[in-house]
């Protein structure tokens, strides 16, 4: 038997990992006449777990456990435990509105990216997917207002969370993440010292030049002062 905790067995001897798959366990009688064969009876229980547990996997939220204070709603489900029409509505909206959130939250770190990296270059088709995927944002929150859009909602929704992905994890833009000066000296600088060296060796032999004229007209002036 599986246990709920200290002195607590599960009634359905089965448990679920969220995002991977529930197990049920179907303890027999140990009886050695009895039919290696499962009967429908038998089975019956626990498909009932995997129905259970497969709506928990999809995100179809069971409404009819929730307790309310004062009005209590009952939720009429289908016989065979299928979704009907408003857990698929509830299950699409809240889909929408998670795209939606991931979606903004990635452009603002973009747009807090850019503000940081003054020096960033933005290419064209980056900013072409901020646009669309604003655009894509607006679109969705638009047919959530919209009665029986839902499905087109998510589909805007997730276009703006692909569209606002692809323009942060652009290979342009974050190889800027990891370019600080001191790589910038090291590219330059092999550029720039070769023809730095004889312009500052001309320049001090010049500066010696006219340091020597001065000395020698300064001299010349004191000798014909004498």
């Amino acid at each position: 038997m599986i246990k709920n905790g200290p002195g607590a067995t599960s009634p359905t001897n089965s448990f679920l990992i969220s995002r991977w798959g529930g197990i049920s366990i179907l303890n027999r009688d140990n009886n050695v006449s009895a039919s290696p064969v499962i009967t429908v009876q038998e089975l019956e229980p626990v498909i009932k777990v995997f129905l259970t547990q497969l709506r928990d996997l999809m995100g179809l939220t069971d409404f009819s456990a929730a307790k309310t204070s004062s009005h209590p709603i009952v939720f009429h489900k289908l016989m065979n435990e299928a979704p009907t029409a408003w857990e698929l509505d509830n299950l699409l909206r809240r889909r929408s509105a998670e795209n939606l959130v991931d979606s903004l939250t990635t452009l603002r770190s973009l747009a807090k990216l850019v503000r940081d990296t003054p020096n960033m270059v933005v290419l064209d088709h980056i900013q072409k997917d901020v646009v669309d995927a604003l655009s894509d944002i607006e679109r969705s929150c638009k047919k959530l207002a919209e009665q029986g859009a839902s499905m087109e909602a998510l589909s805007a929704s997730r276009e703006a969370l692909i569209k606002s992905e692809t323009a942060f994890f652009d290979p342009t833009m974050v190889s800027m993440l990891y370019f600080p000066d001191e790589h910038k000296y090291a590219i330059y600088m092999p550029l720039f010292v070769p023809v730095s060296v004889p312009l500052v060796m001309a320049v001090a032999r010049e500066l010696k030049k006219r340091r020597e004229a001065k000395k020698a007209a300064a001299k010349a002036g004191k000798e014909k002062a004498e």
